[in-house]
């Protein structure tokens, strides 16, 4: 009546057999249930691929500490005790429901921007190896966070090293005024 598709399941094996079947969006999940207990549910809903998009509310009379925490461990998102009111359940499931909508919107979202900014990342390092220049670039501790190949063979011509992005360029350069004259122009540069 309220909007929502409800399939009912009257034990955890059922339950169980009907997430896979078709994923919900949320469980309303009860700690005594015939056959498996509602924590033993809720790890094996978890445990499932899709299990970290479902939200599991506990709707119990055993909402004691214990059995909350346990809940929680889990993986349960809330505990609503028996006798419930009608209007509190409504109220949850329906913050409970744009939760885990928002959490797909975000999802997809950085999945996106993630792919773009591959993209870019490649685009970008093309561009650079293919410079007919020494480019590389430092943080503020002379390590590498970025270089082309002509920079790379540069240094392993005049030092014999193979550098690395995350190594400082100045334990590549055996010769002490090298390092002091490129720290100078790298603080400069920064």
């Amino acid at each position: 009546s309220e909007g929502y598709q409800v399939r009912p399941a009257n034990s955890g094996e059922l339950a169980l057999k009907s997430i896979i079947a078709e994923p919900p969006d949320f469980v309303l999940l009860d700690i005594q249930m015939p056959e498996m207990d509602g924590f033993e549910v809720c790890r094996r809903i978890k445990k499932m691929d899709i299990g970290s998009t479902i939200s599991i509310i506990f709707i119990t009379a055993e909402a004691d500490l214990a059995n909350r925490i346990e809940g929680y461990k889990q993986g349960a998102v809330d505990f609503i005790s028996k006798p419930f009111q009608r209007e509190e359940l409504l109220a949850r499931v329906k913050t409970h429901m744009e939760l885990a909508q928002l959490r797909t919107s975000l999802k997809l979202q950085v999945k996106e921007r993630t792919e773009q900014l591959n993209k870019q990342y490649f685009t970008l390092r093309s561009i650079i190896n293919s410079a007919n220049a020494l480019i590389f670039s430092v943080d503020p501790k002379y390590c590498y966070t970025c270089f082309n190949q002509r920079h790379a063979a540069a240094m392993k011509a005049l030092y014999g090293a193979e550098i690395q992005e995350g190594h400082s360029m100045l334990d590549y350069m055996i010769v002490p005024k090298d390092r002091e004259t490129a720290k100078r122009n790298i603080d400069r540069a920064l």
